[in-house]
């Protein structure tokens, strides 16, 4: 095994690079958005409220809260999760294939469908005269091709193809205020950023994304601003190794974030570190080009 070669610097700014059909609409302070995002939500057998009572009392009274599901998204769970305060959630994960395709297309999920052109569809609403679009998309290899959806077959939203997953990014683009990404993403367990993410990163900011948040590392990781993006690489698990953010979005920019850990052994993030190392199984674990 070759030696690895860890790089833990701060993450620089990356050079260059009508009515909703499926959100509500609802009232939101005029001038600036609250927006709230919590982790990876798994549920140990049957949909358990008492997992979701960080979002409730830290999220709950945002304009728009969002979260990835890497749970079966079953009508008595998604029901739970919106009780709970929670609009919408995430589908593109390495997970949610396990349990079959019910939930997909529903009114509460985004980033799975049953078929291409339903699961890179954004999520969309409409808050205080503002169009917002989210996507959701999958960049972890354990995440197989076959857990991709494609034109004649059920599955995620994959950034395995690039080109389709820019190319969404860029479409809402065109008819949205904010446009929010949300990919499942980086290596698990740690902090550092890896070089895919900052990549990707770097290409979701060009093809028009005004945030970023990303999960799946079972860790926190760091924050950048990326060209005109705000990126959050990782918020953990809503769990004791997670955090929550919340951030405030106005005139095209985020202008506040803040950072709530679950627990109280959970360090707020600062900026974003990336590691590169050679050789080292699990470093290739994410995939990039077109």
């Amino acid at each position: 095994m070759r030696r690895a070669l860890l790089l833990a610097v701060p993450l620089l700014l990356m050079a260059g690079c009508a009515a909703p059909p499926n959100g509500s609409v609802r009232a939101a302070t005029a001038g600036s958005l609250t927006l709230s995002f919590a982790g990876d939500i798994r549920f140990a057998g049957k949909p358990d409220g008492a997992v979701l009572e960080p979002v409730a009392q830290s999220l709950g009274h945002a304009d728009l809260t969002l979260a990835t599901l890497s749970s079966a998204p079953t009508p008595e769970a998604l029901k739970l999760l919106q009780r709970k305060g929670i609009d919408a959630v995430s589908l593109a994960n390495d997970e949610v294939m396990d349990y079959g395709t019910e939930g997909f297309g529903t009114g509460v999920t985004f980033g799975a469908g049953r078929d291409s052109a339903q699961a890179y569809q954004p999520w969309r609403t409409e808050i205080n005269g503002q169009r917002i679009a989210v996507i959701g998309l999958n960049q972890v290899e354990e995440a197989t091709d076959a857990d991709d959806a494609r034109p004649d077959r059920p599955g995620i939203a994959s950034a395995r193809n690039q080109t389709m997953a820019l190319t969404a990014v860029r479409q809402a683009r065109v008819d949205s205020d904010v446009v929010i990404v949300m990919p499942h993403w980086g290596n698990r367990r740690t902090s550092c950023v890896s070089l895919a993410q900052r990549d990707f990163a770097a290409r979701l900011s060009e093809a028009g994304a005004d945030v970023v948040v990303g999960t799946h590392a079972e860790s926190v990781q760091g924050q950048a601003q990326v060209n005109d993006t705000f990126v959050a690489f990782g918020l953990g698990p809503l769990d004791r190794r997670g955090a929550l953010l919340r951030l405030t979005f106005a005139e095209g920019a985020v202008v506040e974030e803040q950072w709530t850990p679950v627990a109280g052994d959970v360090e707020t993030p600062g900026p974003a570190q990336y590691c590169a190392s050679l050789g080292e199984p699990g470093d290739e674990d994410v995939f990039g080009g077109e």
